[in-house]
């Protein structure tokens, strides 16, 4: 509800919708990075464990995209950042 709220103050909101597609986009790599290493419940536990990480993930890669000449290899140096960081959380996961 807090969210809702938020998107009707005029600077929040444009804060608000950054940090979020940041999120999301970044969480739609999760899936990719685990195919065949983790089940999908483990997929889940691992996203709900590391939100603040992929969060961050997302932001890195939304500035990552902002330089020129090196956001033309922005997705191969995206998703192999999220693959080392899906790897290490899960392998964090396992160690537990």
């Amino acid at each position: 509800m807090l969210v809702v709220v938020c998107l009707f103050i005029p600077v929040v909101n444009g804060i608000l919708i950054l940090l979020i597609g940041c999120y999301y986009s970044a969480k739609s790599l999760v899936g990719d990075a685990l195919e065949d290493v983790a089940t999908f419940e483990e997929q889940k536990q691992l996203t709900r464990d590391n939100r603040l990480g992929i969060l961050v993930m997302g932001l890195l890669h939304f500035a990552l995209l902002l330089v020129p000449f090196v956001g033309l290899l922005a997705p191969a140096i995206i998703g192999s950042s999220m693959c080392h960081f899906c790897f290490r959380a899960k392998a964090r996961q396992l160690a537990i």
